[in-house]
């Protein structure tokens, strides 16, 4: 990580400045430690001719990549040659080797890898649609995106002069411009420039100006007329819907069952299929529900009132009112409206108080306290005391909402908060809830492997073109390659000869 900070703060404009320099002793420093670490493993592992070797994992062999890049362009400093200005930029690789070091981002990885493996067909039928959609979009639009800077000039052969410009709509204060005859910045006029323009689209970055583009488009090689065909919005519908809405969302499920299958692998061995293994695991970990009831006479009555379903019932009732009224707001309301909505909130506010206090009665403060949704009812309950109390206080010294410290419509919220209370009524509500926050529990690696590859791509982009990126792609394709071979005939020569190469050490 400390290394990785180091490239991001390299100078890429003046590579013989004094930041630049002292930060070559520290890429020293990381490249000498880095180079130990893979001597001692490849002492320890071994190197190649053996299962379970060094060079047999392709993290390793990144690692090793990463290595032999910083050593070649330590060495060859000089900058003379211009392969090894190539090389040094292949060090932002450097954080890609945090991936070996932790277990849930490698597993993130090899998911990915197995996706992009497996994707060709979808990858292949989005890339037909989209040229399909492409050869209509040139049949549609081609030649119909110009347009004159004079809106009232509609050829080219017209669009020359100056003409009168009237600054923020005032008459005495006219500007003459130059005419100017110009295309739109994406179009359709060949194949290429409309695939482009369709790829724009399915980013749903300003698609809807060039939709209006498109409706206001007439003929070829003429200026646009306001809303000549709406109907060609369809087109632009049609697309989003099977692209950007279908197919995107197919690769999305595609990578969710790759991960389910990949996370299936560490038990192919297993006898005993996933229901069986979730029953086994659900048996060893279940614990017994606990329900406290009170042994005192008049707090077991308390107890059976507020567990009681015509209790639950009311409560969810009152809710449900309370979202209403939080819904009736509206802009210029009456004096006498605003203060019966204050009087139902009131009254809202001092019922769910006295829930509170019947809950608090009944289960003890231990008890209480102890289930999360009785936690967030109290929260709830205290927030809407400090909203009403609040709200009085800047009413007597005469402050509207956003003229004190502390906005008052920060408290309110905590009334829109109740709406939530919903989910700890509903068990299926309930059901969705934890499943998503199990969900978010998945998302640390995830997000961590896009944050590095962002990272990457961003030094990568201040420092050298492209093309550095293809020829490090071809150079570890390259040795992936080699690395099967060389497995393939260990394969065949142990099968052939029943010798085994067993713990050679390089």
């Amino acid at each position: 990580m400390f290394s990785s900070a180091m490239l991001a703060a390299e100078d890429p404009l003046n590579a013989n400045s004094e930041r630049n320099q002292i930060l070559n002793y520290f890429d020293y420093f990381f490249t000498t430690v880095f180079t130990i670490e893979l001597l001692l493993k490849v002492i320890s592992y071994g190197f190649l001719f053996h299962d379970g070797a060094f060079c047999r994992s392709a993290f390793n062999l990144l690692d090793l990549l990463v290595v032999c890049v910083s050593l070649i362009s330590m060495f060859f400093s000089s900058g003379a040659i211009s392969v090894i200005k190539i090389l040094r930029v292949l060090r932002v690789l450097r954080p890609l080797r945090a991936i070996n070091r932790a277990k849930g981002l490698k597993h993130v990885v090899q998911c990915v890898i197995v996706a992009v493996k497996t994707i060709g067909n979808i990858v292949l039928v989005t890339c037909l649609l989209q040229f399909m959609f492409a050869v209509i979009g040139v049949q549609l639009y081609k030649g119909k995106f110009f347009s004159c800077s004079d809106g009232s000039k509609m050829q080219e052969s017209e669009c020359h002069g100056t003409y009168l410009v009237f600054e923020d709509g005032n008459v005495d204060r006219p500007v003459s411009k130059e005419r100017e005859w110009s295309k739109n910045r994406f179009h359709f006029d060949d194949v290429s420039k409309a695939m482009l323009t369709l790829f724009t689209v399915s980013t749903f970055e300003g698609w809807p100006g060039l939709l209006y583009v498109s409706i206001d488009s007439h003929e070829e090689d003429s200026g646009p007329i306001h809303n000549f065909r709406p109907i060609v919005a369809a087109y632009y519908i049609i697309y989003i819907i099977i692209i950007a809405f279908f197919m995107v969302n197919i690769f999305v499920g595609f990578v969710i069952v790759t991960f389910q299958n990949e996370g299936e692998q560490e038990y192919k061995n297993c006898d005993l299929d996933k229901n069986q293994r979730n029953c086994i695991e659900f048996a060893l970990k279940a614990k017994p529900i606990r329900r406290y009831i009170p042994k005192h006479r008049i707090q077991y009555k308390v107890w059976w009132f507020v567990t009681s379903q015509p209790f639950e019932y009311m409560i969810f009732i009152l809710i449900m009112i309370n979202t209403i009224t939080l819904s009736m707001k509206f802009y210029r309301q009456p004096e006498i409206y605003t203060e019966v909505l204050d009087l139902l909130n009131l009254i809202f506010t001092a019922v769910f108080a006295l829930e509170f206090v019947f809950k608090l009665a009944a289960f003890r403060f231990k008890n209480y306290f102890g289930d999360a949704w009785n936690v967030f009812d109290f929260i709830i309950v205290l927030g809407s005391f400090i909203d009403i109390v609040y709200s009085e206080v800047n009413v007597s010294k005469g402050m509207k909402g956003g003229s004190s410290i502390i906005s008052i419509n920060f408290f309110r919220l905590f009334r829109v908060m109740r709406l939530v209370k919903l989910l700890a009524r509903g068990e299926g509500i309930r059901t969705l809830l934890w499943t998503f926050i199990k969900s978010f529990q998945a998302l640390p690696y995830v997000a961590l492997l896009i944050v590095m590859l962002f990272f990457i791509y961003a030094v990568i982009g201040m420092q050298v073109t492209f093309i550095c990126l293809l020829i490090f792609l071809f150079f570890y394709l390259v040795v992936l390659y080699i690395l099967k071979q060389v497995k393939r005939f260990d394969q065949i020569f142990c099968k052939f000869s029943s010798i085994r190469i067993q713990h050679t050490y390089f």
